[in-house]
């Protein structure tokens, strides 16, 4: 099932739970959204192609849990935050890229992405969360933010492929 929503929809969130476990393999969101709620694609393990545009700011928690068919995610620049275990669990997921703009961002977020091998923090984040890539055991490569102070607990935990880490010259 895809969801396409016109150009001239004014849709400016999506509510908790609106997509949960459902059927849905892609999703082209509106330049109007603002908001993606907390569990709003949650389980949805058939996704695979998800547009956010421009103008939206926030992803809830748990929005895109065990989407276990997403293999790419691309983050507007204008999204500031992204709440706790957002993408926990999207198996099939390669690479990430987080946008300068991102100030905000939530322990755990990319837990067991199992395939995750690349990922680039945005200028925006100063503290790397507690938990963000934990388990992502195919994780070779992080570019970290230059603006980076602070690295939590369990940040990296059993990420056993990591074989390169960029880290900021003062760190």
């Amino acid at each position: 099932m895809n969801v396409d929503f016109s150009q001239a929809s004014v849709l400016g969130s999506i509510g908790q739970y609106a997509f949960k476990s459902s059927a849905i393999t892609s999703i082209s969101l509106p330049s109007s959204l603002e908001t993606i709620d907390n569990y709003v694609f949650d389980g949805c393990s058939a996704l695979k192609n998800v547009a956010i545009q421009e103008g939206t700011t926030s992803i809830g928690q748990y929005a895109f849990q065990n989407c276990t068919a997403l293999e790419s995610i691309s983050l507007p620049e204008s999204l500031t935050s992204i709440a706790k275990y957002a993408y926990t669990g999207c198996t099939a997921l390669k690479s990430i890229t987080l946008p300068d703009a991102l100030t905000s961002l939530g322990g755990h977020v990319f837990n067991g992405c199992t395939a995750l091998e690349k990922a680039e923090i945005g200028m925006g984040i100063t503290t790397v969360p507690g938990g963000l890539f934990s388990g992502c055991y195919a994780l070779k490569e992080v570019k970290m933010s230059p603006k980076t102070t602070t690295i939590n607990s369990s940040a990296f935990q059993n990420c056993s492929g990591m074989t390169e880490v960029h880290l900021p010259p003062y760190l």
